[in-house]
């Protein structure tokens, strides 16, 4: 988790990517209702209308909306777990309570960038209005997960390099 712009599907390609990532570690893709770009993140892309099919369907895990776009894990992720198979994914600041409350032993990473660093990172990316970076550099602010019991912060100021490579050594440990 982490506010947007920090960085955390740049660290989870990486991990995808890297030979040092766990034989027993999954990385779960994420449902999106926004349409997929070349620049975005590695998504499965659902229509409003495939979006709620699936929902209707029990095939979502946990679902959730965040600026004009939809979200969900997919129930594949209980098959993962029901397999003892470790599961990293890209989860929500706003959601974690509920998904901590379906999954106890559930536990948060929550990605930190500061707050220069987020701003060039939201403009680089090239997808957001400046209505909508002031509004996500807002909402960065709030960081009050970051105190959370479950939860264990991480630094993502350095190059994605050292990043991943402190989330190995998080992982391992």
């Amino acid at each position: 988790m982490g506010p947007s712009g920090a960085g955390k599907d740049s660290v989870l390609d990486w991990l995808r990517a890297s030979e040092l990532r766990p034989a027993s570690l999954q990385i779960a893709h994420r449902y999106l209702t926004r349409p997929i770009s070349t620049l975005d993140e590695n998504y499965i892309y659902l229509t409003n209308t495939e979006f709620e099919q699936r929902k209707a369907q029990g095939l979502f895990l946990l679902d959730w909306e965040s600026h004009q776009t939809r979200y969900a894990i997919g129930c594949e992720v209980e098959t993962w777990l029901n397999q003892g198979i470790d599961v990293i994914l890209n989860g929500s600041r706003a959601y974690f309570e509920q998904a901590l409350s379906q999954y106890p032993a559930l536990k948060g990473l929550y990605l930190d960038v500061d707050d220069g660093l987020l701003e060039q990172r939201l403009r680089a990316r090239g997808r957001d209005s400046e209505r909508s970076i002031q509004e996500r550099l807002s909402m960065a602010k709030d960081r009050r997960l970051k105190t959370h019991p479950a939860v264990i912060n991480f630094s993502n100021n350095e190059a994605l390099a050292d990043s991943g490579q402190k989330l190995i050594e998080l992982l391992q440990s």
